[in-house]
């Protein structure tokens, strides 16, 4: 990906990415370790996604900031992958499936 995209994805990543009101979230690094992320092969898009996802678990569970990661340890840890979104699950044909496997 070229480095206006990769810039462009960043501050995507950035403006999502939960605030750290009043605590240190060192931007610079950051930015180098999503560029690596990048250039390693992880789809920009991805992390986006995951720091959206993030984000909405901190609002949700009412976070103080003092507990939100630093973006360069959330990217360093590949937390992203930890906030993907997860296929849905028809419970009700997934139940009628074994019951009919039991039964045969």
């Amino acid at each position: 990906m070229e480095k206006e995209k990769t810039a462009a994805k960043f501050d995507e990543f950035w403006s999502v990415y939960p605030k750290r009101f009043g605590w240190s979230n060192p931007k610079a690094p950051a930015k180098k370790k999503f560029e690596k992320w990048v250039e390693r092969g992880v789809d920009p898009d991805e992390i986006v996604a995951g720091a959206k996802a993030y984000a909405a678990q901190i609002v949700k569970s009412r976070t103080d900031a003092r507990y939100v990661a630093m973006g360069v340890t959330w990217l360093n840890q590949e937390r992203w992958r930890d906030y993907q979104p997860q296929p849905e699950v028809n419970a009700t044909k997934a139940i009628a499936d074994a019951l009919v496997e039991a039964h045969w």
